[in-house]
């Protein structure tokens, strides 16, 4: 009945794509046997009110919007967008009406500027013409280590006539690239507005330690630049709070009932959304008011499964895998050198079937290879890591590798299919002795 009143293009969806994957299919792509596949669609299926949450690294494939869309449309097979408490999320962000216009002030703007997509930094630096990029100014950022195709990034960081500041908390590779490095304060140096990633929550963190040595935080940075460019808006003459007055001054949506006074005293604060409802149980917001499981706008129009396009399969077999390490969050914190020893390696992680075949053992130096070039790790072998995989948890600084890197060295720039992010695990190598011939 649910399908029939607010779900559009099933039928299609049936008829066209779903005879094609079969349990036995689609363990033939996922590895997963048909019996547990049957097991979870069972179990799905008879769920009062299944939830799907879905993370980030599932989108970061060449078909990612793909999938997380084809996984978005699950719950109205079941009837689960009707139930309190069913349906999926993949974040909250929408959530947040902030009124970012009061910070940010585009209408300030003398002209129209452009818009860099991180995933191609390298390009842009490198072929960016009428103007070409000139100077930049980076905070929050180390893109010498994050960005994909590091070999165009550090090309396009080392240009002469390039003047780079960046304004850290650490000496980054990316500031080692810099003309001028300003020391920035950490969140303990700080006052901000903290939102929830993935929950409903906002906080007030306040300033508990003076700024260390010369460090400034970025809103100081940005207000002692306004001043010295001689730009007068009273905007860039605000403090911390009253900036955060600005963003949630609104009068409507999850954000309206918040105050200042509330927020100030530190504890955590609900955005105005329900604790439980029925988040689509009358229309979706949709051209047609429907589950739209054919999207004419999008590419393919019914959810369908994208296979990967493995660069060079027989020269690199095994998929990289990575994700932040337990101690390290990406490179945030590689600065603290505690943090990389507690971490150990750095380790790349292979099943014992791939370490063997390779005539590779626990501990060894070996180095992940492609046609990008390559990263020195250590090797830790354990059932833990999949068959045809090689996971490396963290990033860090290219010093900190045996030989080659930083990791995202081997990564491409290709953008996903919906969105223009990053393609991280498409990313196709090998694993070799170090120094191997």
């Amino acid at each position: 009945a649910y399908i029939d009143r607010l779900v559009e293009g099933y039928d299609a969806w049936a008829r066209d794509v779903l005879p094609r994957y079969t349990p036995e299919a689609v363990s033939d792509i996922t590895g997963i046997t048909a019996p547990d596949i049957e097991a979870l669609a069972m179990a799905y299926g008879q769920a009062k009110a299944p939830f799907i949450r879905m993370g980030q690294g599932l989108s970061r494939h060449a078909g990612g919007g793909t999938a997380v869309r084809a996984i978005a449309c699950l719950p109205g097979l079941v009837g689960a967008w009707q139930r309190p408490g069913g349906g999926a999320l993949l974040g909250t962000a929408g959530a947040y009406n902030f009124n970012y216009t009061a910070v940010r002030r585009p209408d300030l703007l003398p002209q129209p500027v452009r818009t860099l997509n991180m995933v191609r930094f390298g390009q842009a630096l490198l072929n960016w013409q009428a103007p070409p990029l000139k100077a930049l100014f980076i905070q929050s950022n180390n893109p010498a280590v994050t960005c994909p195709e590091q070999n165009l990034v550090r090309q396009g960081l080392m240009r002469e006539d390039l003047y780079t500041v960046v304004h850290d908390t650490f000496l980054s590779d990316t500031a080692r690239y810099a003309d001028l490095v300003l020391p920035a304060c950490t969140s303990f140096e700080t006052e901000d507005l903290y939102r929830g990633y993935g929950t409903y929550y906002v906080q007030y963190g306040a300033r508990v330690l003076p700024p260390q040595g010369e460090s400034r935080s970025n809103e100081e940075v940005i207000r002692a630049l306004a001043e010295r460019l001689g730009l007068q808006d009273p905007v860039f003459h605000r403090s911390v709070r009253e900036h955060i007055a600005g963003l949630i001054d609104v009068d409507h949506g999850p954000i309206a009932g918040l105050s200042l006074e509330a927020l100030l005293d530190g504890h955590p604060r609900r955005l105005d959304v329900p604790v439980m409802g029925h988040a689509f149980d009358q229309q979706f917001p949709t051209p047609s008011g429907k589950l739209q499981l054919a999207c004419p706008e999008l590419e393919p129009v019914l959810p369908d499964y994208i296979p990967d396009e493995v660069e060079g399969a027989a020269a690199y077999p095994l998929r990289l895998v990575s994700a932040p390490g337990h101690h390290l969050h990406h490179s945030s914190f590689d600065g603290v050198s505690s943090l990389r020893r507690s971490e150990g390696g750095p380790w790349v992680y292979l099943h014992p079937e791939e370490a063997a075949s390779r005539g590779i053992t626990h501990g060894q130096a070996v180095q992940l290879v492609n046609e990008r070039g390559d990263v020195g790790l250590y090797a830790n072998v354990t059932t833990d890591a999949p068959l045809g995989c090689a996971v490396v948890e963290g990033h860090r600084p290219q010093a900190e590798y045996l030989s080659g890197g930083p990791l995202n060295r081997l990564c491409s720039d290709r953008l996903t299919d919906v969105g223009e992010g990053a393609t991280y695990q498409n990313t196709w190598l090998d694993v070799q002795p170090l120094n191997a011939t």
